[in-house]
């Protein structure tokens, strides 16, 4: 064997490939990929967007061109997420919790909204590859195209559903390599090192915290220079309330007007963006933050908290220690990178 790392998930293949242990398919886009696309059209309207987002429980819709000339298909635009849409609504439209509301969208249509050649991947493009795309730029999903045709697309969703897949797997794989007569030490620390890994070994801690009495103002300024999504609101006994993402700001921000304005790459730079003096950026947290959230404790299982984020539909768990106080803070991205970790065995 050489001294030359590889990934855990490259290692997984190998010990697998060594021992006629059959894996799932997990290994391509095309293995993670939702293939089902639903889809809108550049004519349709912000209002059809946001009762597609509600009816469809999606955040990201693929756009096609409208074309229906005879002989022709419509074909790939882009995309447009919720974060594209959130900052273009008035604040009483954009209140995701509440359906009704959704129907008194604008009717704007998505012509002005949406991104245009969007990053995207190929079926074979393996699981590293798109994963550290996504981490890189910051994106939640990505389109699957062979050649110009969309096949499919890739969420942060089904990345968690990747990760669950991918334990269980590892796992069947310690028992099998345990009744195999030349198994390899160093594979075998490998993959305890995964399956021994919990929510205290990848979470963000100490994390970041506001209180109750703290402004939306003051939340817009710390997730804008730490380049993150989510903020804890603690209790002035340090107990943890509830917490505030970047989407639930978005939909009390002031309407943004895209006539004329460039809208810039980071979607922070811009979607953020307000004038002085802008009305309601005073409000307390206390009055726009989701109470009570969902927790883990540090000892909680990477597919269990994996299950979790995929179940409710969220990005992000605050971690709890044994004293029930809040020491740390788990997001998909977190998750995301486990996949992407080094194994601890040399590669042979």
């Amino acid at each position: 064997m050489t001294n030359t790392p590889i990934s855990l998930f490259d290692l997984v293949h190998e010990i697998a490939a060594s021992i006629e242990f059959k894996l799932p398919a997990i290994s391509l886009a095309a293995d993670v990929m939702t293939q089902r696309i639903r889809f809108l059209t550049l004519d349709h309207t912000v209002n059809d967007f946001l009762e597609f987002m509600v009816e469809h429980k999606v955040r990201h819709v693929v756009i096609f061109d409208p074309s229906t000339a005879p002989g022709t298909k419509p074909f790939f635009i882009g995309i447009i997420s919720e974060r594209d849409i959130l900052r273009y609504t008035q604040p009483d439209v954009a209140k995701a919790s509440d359906a009704a509301e959704y129907k008194k969208g604008t009717n704007e249509r998505l012509v002005q909204f949406v991104t245009r050649k969007p990053i995207c991947v190929s079926p074979n493009t393996p699981v590293h590859k798109f994963i550290s795309v996504m981490i890189q730029n910051h994106i939640d999903m990505i389109p699957v195209l062979d050649d110009t045709k969309p096949v499919g697309i890739i969420t942060t969703t089904d990345i968690l559903n990747l990760l669950i897949t991918f334990d269980a797997a590892v796992r069947k794989l310690s028992l099998a390599l345990e009744t195999t007569p030349s198994k390899d030490p160093d594979q075998t620390t490998a993959l305890n090192a995964w399956t021994d890994r919990t929510a205290k070994n990848i979470m963000t801690a100490p994390p970041l915290c506001l209180g109750l009495e703290d402004t939306l103002e003051k939340a817009i300024e710390l997730l804008k220079n730490n380049g993150f999504r989510h903020v804890p609101i603690i209790s002035e006994s340090n107990r943890l309330v509830g917490i505030v993402s970047d989407r639930d700001i978005l939909r009390r921000l002031p309407y943004a007007d895209t006539r004329g304005a460039s809208r810039q790459k980071n979607f922070r730079d811009s979607l953020f963006s307000i004038p002085p003096n802008t009305l309601g950026v005073d409000a307390p947290l206390a009055h726009i933050m989701k109470w009570e959230p969902l927790c883990i404790t540090e000892n909680t299982s990477l597919a269990e908290t994996a299950e979790k984020l995929s179940r409710k539909k969220i990005s992000c768990l605050p971690v709890l220690n044994t004293n029930q106080d809040l020491c740390g803070i788990v997001t998909v991205t977190d998750l995301m990178k486990t996949l992407l970790l080094p194994s601890t065995a040399p590669a042979s």
